[in-house]
């Protein structure tokens, strides 16, 4: 089939498509280059589209869009990721965020981002209506094309959701009927309850509680099987993030989702995890090269550092040896100068050792003058 290319000012648009199953464009403006490939999934008698953005060369940062009703989620994913770079996975399905279809003229409905789990279609389908084996084996297959779409060296998928205030918040998972689902809690009094985070990764999950926003640790082993993304790649203990916001709050979800991107790499892993904060303190350019001593031993290496000028802080984490847990009686400080600063560990014997909540508590570190 021959292309149809058209020329305009800033940008060059071409599109060409192979029979019906799928469409390509290609954009290039002068701050960003898109691949657009939209598939044409056959479910039942429903055609279904699947369109993945890439934008620029970017394949480090993935995010994924299951509703087609949630605009607000969609809105900021293709602005960042025009600035960014990397993918984006989206469901096209006529604005709706249930997607029906028949077979045999039986109709089956079903929320798409509850297929990929076994268990999750099952209960999604029967939710929402008729069950039968021969729905649950073409929406397994439905989300297995979704999956296939995901690169598999990819280090952390991010989804995007919105909810309408009052129905969804961080309390679901604090004080309400997803309680057990969560390992970990943290609430910021300031933010607003259905601005939240909830994440596989713990790494992510104590960067996000250092810039103080809610976010929800996932309990992997025992959170409840309803076929979401979270749990599909929480047991796989692969990294994922849902960035969950208010219907029409476009730049609280930016932010936050810039927050997501890229969480920190862990250096070791005979090392546990911990956050840390300095006060009065500045941007340290060569924070991955921070050692942490205790006398003469090296116990633990910075993981990573934020500099928040609205509280003159600078916050991370940090990795400690297994082998040197560290306790409420240590003092942590701040010494030396430009590219030789470390931190060192200091035993306190007057205050009662006890081991540090490292989902919960924030070390602080003073700088030694």
């Amino acid at each position: 089939m021959p292309k149809a290319a058209l020329l305009f000012p800033g940008f060059f648009y071409c599109l060409f498509c192979f029979g019906q199953q799928q469409k390509k464009i290609v954009k290039v403006t002068a701050s960003y280059t898109l691949k657009q490939t939209e598939f044409i999934y056959r479910l039942g008698d429903a055609d279904i589209g699947v369109v993945v953005y890439k934008y620029n060369n970017n394949p480090g940062i993935v995010l994924v869009s299951p509703h087609d009703d949630e605009e607000t989620a969609i809105e900021v994913s293709k602005k960042a990721l025009r600035k960014l770079g990397g993918t984006l996975i989206k469901i096209n399905n006529n604005k709706k965020r249930l997607i029906t279809f028949n077979i045999h003229g039986s109709s089956f409905q079903f929320d798409p981002n509850r297929i990929f789990t076994h268990t999750g279609i099952i209960t999604s389908l029967k939710k929402y209506g008729n069950y039968s084996p021969s729905a649950v084996s073409k929406i397994k297959s439905f989300a297995k094309f979704i999956l296939s779409k995901i690169p598999s060296d990819t280090r952390n998928v991010i989804a995007l959701h919105n909810n309408h205030k009052g129905q969804y918040s961080i309390d679901t998972y604090d004080n309400g009927n997803l309680f057990r689902d969560s390992r970990a809690v943290y609430i910021d009094s300031s933010r607003d309850k259905d601005d939240f985070f909830l994440t596989t990764n713990e790494v992510l999950y104590n960067k996000i509680r250092g810039y103080r926003y809610n976010v929800i640790l996932q309990n992997n082993d025992i959170a409840k099987d309803d076929g979401s993304l979270s749990i599909y790649f929480g047991r796989k203990n692969k990294s994922y993030v849902n960035v969950e916001t208010e219907h029409g709050k476009s730049d609280a979800q930016l932010k936050m989702l810039m927050i997501a991107i890229n969480p920190p790499k862990r250096k070791n892993n005979n090392t546990v995890l911990y956050n840390y904060e300095i006060p009065d303190s500045v941007v340290f350019k060569n924070a991955g090269n921070l050692k942490i001593y205790f006398g003469e031993q090296q116990v633990g290496t910075l993981l990573s550092a934020y500099f928040s000028p609205a509280r003159n802080i600078t916050f991370g984490q940090l990795e400690a040896n297994k082998n040197f847990p560290l306790d409420a009686n240590n003092d942590f400080f701040l010494s030396g100068k430009a590219t030789n600063l470390k931190i060192d560990v200091r035993i306190d014997p007057t205050r009662k050792g006890k081991p540090i909540n490292r989902l919960k508590e924030t070390i602080q570190v003073a700088i030694r003058k």
